[in-house]
């Protein structure tokens, strides 16, 4: 595995074994927003001049929306694999379901 993509999914894996449930959480979730952003992008303007550069119809600037937020979020694979590995920790943290338990607390000093 000594490509880019390999290496980012075996440190996606890791994260997996080690965080669960809030791991698939976080990596579906970053994949909603890549994709719906990638749609907002294209509604708001960028698919229309795709479709003029083109010469494609106006009957697919609807289709065109999803069909490329699809290919866009399946090119950002190793990003979104990025975001998960980086923000899940964090986000566990934040959720109090960081494996190991609780963090250490300092004893009083006497």
């Amino acid at each position: 595995m000594g490509t880019v993509y390999g290496k980012w999914k075996a440190r996606v894996t890791e994260v997996m074994a080690a965080y669960g449930p809030v791991a698939l959480v976080t990596h579906y979730s970053a994949g909603l927003l890549f994709f719906l952003g990638f749609a907002a992008a294209w509604h708001f303007g960028f698919g229309a001049r795709l479709v003029q550069l083109f010469g494609w119809g106006d009957a697919f600037k609807d289709l065109g929306k999803w069909a490329f937020a699809y290919a866009a979020y399946k090119a950002t694979m190793i990003p979104r694999m990025m975001v998960t590995a980086v923000l899940t920790p964090f986000i566990a943290r934040l959720a109090g379901k960081a494996p190991g338990g609780p963090p250490p607390t300092v004893p009083p000093k006497a």
